[in-house]
């Protein structure tokens, strides 16, 4: 539909015909800014000199019903300044949405805005770009816009905006996606005081699959069709756009949904897949599958105490929350290994009534016999494996180092083998533990492990674990696709087990082009069942970039779990280093490989990455040295220590970013890793929210990985292309200009600084 109309409020769209529920559009961009006409003189500090306001609040709800969404916005903008400033405020229109409806409210008054096309907005956008020298619009060439004169802005006083706009909505491959971008609020002169976007969901079958890929967000599911998903933020600066992605209307094979999102950018190289797979929430709409589980309890002397209460706590949990046809076993060790049952046991009410008089009186007494308690719970299970197929999980909870019986690391390994195909998820407590052990036992039986730091609740990381797995619906899963499609280097690689409530998510690469049926397969009831899929797999498809970083983070995590568990090899070097440096995915560890392997390679110090953020830290080249000394001691722990509070952060770093399902996850696995990152001098900020805020060092746009140095950003892929043509650009020359207008694609690239380095299309464009 073409928007003619130049002044708003836009004319209805006719809604007749609306046969299905579709989801919010994708790239929807409905955030506003105000570029200030005049501003006043700015400390050297302050990011984008154009919009000298502080956003104070920014507040987003969303209402979906049937076709249409109605999104309405609250931002209060805030002059600090001694001065009145006149302004304009830009609304970037969503890209390829159908707006019904947009009304505008400043300081109480309706006001009209003036409708840009795309053309009109971008000669909008370049106009400020050359008067203030400030490439940050660049990011919304090729996006119309509405605009509208803001005056008076007031000293030291607020200006409020509210506007309200309404879409019809269309569907994505059986996924729709919303897009807010909320990275507009890094033209705030400060963090933002309260942000929240909240997506109310009312739709007319069943939800199965909701996800954000970009934050860690709370989806309350209210019933089977309406679902409120949240997020809230206090004190920050966003620098990524919001998404959501829904599932849309289809006919679930068993009460299953499953989509498949691709990206690929080069023709001649594998793509990327993401695969969702739900049942959702409704416990009606899919049977559960009854299971075996065996509890398996540390209450050696270590335990005493605050521990053993929060175990108490937790086992209680588990054990009031068995489903009726479960069967179970409490395996309790200290010095030695001792059964409740002494076998599995009905879930019935006598037994349960048993069990939790048994965990009442656990206390922390003895040593640590790990060998003799994991071979009672496999000889539990092992006794059973031929009588019933049943999906089987052993649940190993110990605080401690094995100091009874067999202790070595290898020959425990050995004798829990396969667990008799039970799924064994380990979780260890506190950091005098031994990391290679737990993972190694877990990484055999397809399950993983969790690590619960001093400071951290047991009782809160064993209920949410049981949470999760309480109700199985489909187990043993795997994933082929049919004809000349070939998946491979998925993660994680074993499927394991689908629950009730549980958003499964595979990342993986994919060879070959064209429509394929995709099967996944399971097992209920030892009975195998088949969900089918057509899905294309394009030669090229840029939509989704996303999925290719967040497959980068699972894999750097697997890599670097395969060098702390199995050792160093070049080839596990040379991958881990290549997508570390590739997508952006810097930690204490992928930091010293990418500068040592830039020092190898005698890359010239202009293209450098990780150093070349390090030198600009140190006074010296010593100091630098000793930056690079401290780097190469952490990446040595992560290799050699196995226990203590180094390696335990380590394996958790490793265990977070292998099961990374959003950017916001991906960061934070990277950045909160427990060491500092001894070339970058320790400079990440912990955030509001105690996790560690993304570097200011490196940005991920477009698909490329940026990294400052000094005033200059360095686009990877320059690196790569060391013999190519070396072309030098003044920014906002018209030069530049017809650069961007040649290539819409750099406008990203070109956004994150004045002066770049950047790999457009055979060329090295230097721009000063």
């Amino acid at each position: 539909m073409q928007l003619k109309k130049r002044e708003v409020i836009l004319r209805p769209l006719l809604l007749c015909g609306v046969v299905s529920w579709l989801m919010i559009c994708a790239a929807s961009f409905a955030d506003g800014l105000v570029v200030v006409s005049d501003p006043p003189r700015h400390p050297p500090t302050e990011e984008h000199a154009f919009a000298p306001l502080e956003v104070k609040r920014h507040h987003v709800d969303v209402e979906i019903k049937s076709q249409v969404a109605t999104t309405n916005v609250d931002q209060v903008f805030h002059n600090p300044s001694n001065q009145e400033l006149e302004g304009t405020y830009l609304f970037p229109l969503p890209e390829g949405a159908q707006i019904d409806k947009f009304t505008m409210n400043i300081g109480g008054e309706q006001v009209k805005a003036e409708l840009l096309d795309a053309e009109k907005a971008q000669n909008v956008y370049e106009r400020i770009v050359r008067r203030q020298k400030d490439p940050a619009l660049l990011e919304y060439v090729g996006r119309g816009a509405f605009k509208v004169r803001i005056y008076p802005i007031e000293p030291k006083s607020d200006k409020r905006v509210r506007l309200q706009y309404t879409q019809l909505l269309e569907p994505d491959g059986g996924l729709v996606n919303y897009t807010y971008p909320l990275n507009t609020e890094k033209f705030s002169a400060k963090p933002i005081d309260s942000l929240s976007v909240r997506c109310r969901i009312k739709a007319k079958h069943a939800l199965k699959s909701v996800y954000s890929p970009s934050h860690r967000v709370e989806v309350n599911h209210k019933s089977s069709k309406h679902a409120v998903v949240g997020y809230e933020n206090s004190d920050v600066k966003p620098d990524s756009d919001f998404r959501l992605l829904y599932s849309a209307p289809q006919a679930p094979e068993h009460g299953i949904s499953m989509n498949l999102l691709t990206y690929r950018d080069d023709r001649d190289k594998p793509g990327y897949y993401m695969l969702f797979a739900s049942p959702g929430n409704d416990l009606t709409s899919t049977p559960i599958a009854a299971k075996d589980v065996v509890f398996v309890i540390d209450t050696s002397g270590s335990m005493r105490g605050k521990k053993i209460s929060q175990v108490h706590r937790a086992t209680r949990f588990c054990v009031k929350h068995l489903n009726k046809e479960d069967r179970f076993e409490i395996v309790r060790f200290s010095t030695e290994a001792e059964p409740l049952f002494e076998g599995l046991a009905k879930a019935n009410e006598q037994n349960c009534d048993k069990a939790l008089e048994f965990v009442k009186n656990l206390e922390g007494v003895g040593g640590t016999a790990i060998h003799g308690a994991l071979n009672e719970a496999v000889g539990t299970i092992r006794s059973e494996q031929e009588k019933n197929s049943r999906p089987k999980m052993i649940v190993f909870l110990t605080d401690g180092r094995p100091t009874i019986g067999e202790n070595n690391e290898d020959a425990i390994v050995k004798a829990v083998g396969e667990a008799a195909g039970a799924r064994l998820f380990s979780f260890g407590v506190g950091t005098d533990i031994n990391t290679h052990l737990l993972n190694r036992i877990s990484e055999n039986t397809g399950a993983f492990t969790q690590y619960v730091l001093p400071d951290e609740k047991i009782d809160r990381k064993l209920t949410t674990f049981y949470r999760r797995i309480a109700h199985p619906v489909l187990t043993d899963l795997d994933l082929q696709a049919q004809g000349d499609i070939r998946l491979h280097r998925s993660s994680p690689k074993n499927l394991g087990n689908l629950f009730r409530g549980q958003q499964l998510i595979q990342l993986g690469r994919y060879r070959g082009s064209g429509d394929a049926a995709v099967t996944l397969t399971g097992k209920v009831e030892g009975k195998t069942v088949e969900l089918v899929r057509e899905r294309r797999f394009p030669k090229h498809a840029e939509k989704h970039e996303f999925v290719p970083r967040l497959w980068a983070t699972r894999r750097v995590g697997y890599l670097l779990d395969q060098i702390r568990l199995h050792g160093e090899s070049e080839e596990l070097r040379k991958e881990v280093t290549r997508l570390a440096r590739r997508f952006g995915i810097v930690t204490p560890y992928t930091s010293y490989l990418i500068l040592e392997d830039e020092r190898r390679r005698d890359v010239p110090e202009m293209s450098r990455t990780i150093e070349g953020q390090a030198r600009d830290h140190a006074h010296s080249d010593a100091e630098l040295e000793v930056r690079v000394e401290k780097s190469q001691a952490h990446y040595q722990a992560m290799k050699e220590k196995k226990g203590g509070d180094v390696a335990v952060r380590s394996a958790r770093s490793a265990q977070e970013m292998k099961k990374a399902d959003n950017l916001s996850a991906s960061a934070e696995a990277g950045e909160t890793s427990g060491v500092a990152d001894a070339l970058a001098g320790g400079r990440t900020a912990a955030s509001s929210t105690g996790k560690a805020a993304p570097s200011k060092d490196r940005k991920f746009v477009g698909g490329r990985a940026f990294y400052r140095r000094g005033d200059e950003w360095l686009g990877t892929k320059v690196q790569n292309h060391p013999d190519a043509e070396r072309v030098e650009l003044t920014f906002g020359s018209d030069r530049y200009f017809a650069l961007l207008h040649k290539h819409p694609q750099a406008s990203k690239w070109l956004s994150v600084g004045k002066r770049v380095q950047v790999f457009i299309d055979g060329k090295v464009y230097e721009v000063k």
